[in-house]
């Protein structure tokens, strides 16, 4: 953990790479080992894939030797986004806990592992991903770069050179 975030070993390998804990079918794909850890405390086989951007480099090793693959996607827009990309190209299953911004571990903590397992095994409520903002968003009003004080003049040559408003 660095600065509160989760964060693979920094210029470690990972594309390819993963970490599975079980062996039955089928194998539930998951970003980290905490969500991992829900998976098999839930009784099936986890396999971990360190991020959703080494999932799809999994999910085809397995697919290609003839593995049954779940995608046990976090609920957030890159977990999603991943999954059903995963999805279009294999025609595998998608799980997500069904709280937008969460995982299965973060679900397993809040609901339970028999909510984990129902979710898993399909009997479970499941989200249909991050929801739509239910209203547009106005744009905030431009922060004055007066306000940066002794920085105005620094961020105004950076605003000049990028060409864009010093305004934020």
């Amino acid at each position: 953990v660095k600065g509160g975030k989760k964060r693979n070993l920094e210029g470690g390998l990972v594309s390819g790479l993963y970490f599975q804990a079980g062996d039955e079918a089928p194998y539930y794909l998951c970003e980290g080992p905490a969500t991992g850890l829900s998976v098999v405390a839930a009784g099936k086989t986890a396999v971990c894939t360190f991020g959703a951007k080494n999932m799809p480099d999994v999910a085809q090793a397995f697919i290609k030797r003839g593995f049954p693959v779940v995608i046990a996607a976090d609920n957030d827009e890159s977990g999603i986004a991943v999954a059903r990309s995963i999805q279009a190209a294999t025609g595998c299953k998608i799980v997500f806990p069904p709280t937008p911004g969460t995982d299965f571990n973060d679900y397993h903590l809040s609901a339970g592992i028999d909510a984990v397992r129902a979710v898993l095994e399909g009997s479970g409520a499941v989200s249909e991903g991050p929801s739509p903002l239910l209203r547009p968003v106005e744009a905030p009003e431009p922060y004055p770069v007066t306000a940066f004080g002794q920085w105005e003049p620094l961020i105004s040559r950076v605003a000049q050179v990028m060409n864009i408003d010093p305004a934020m």
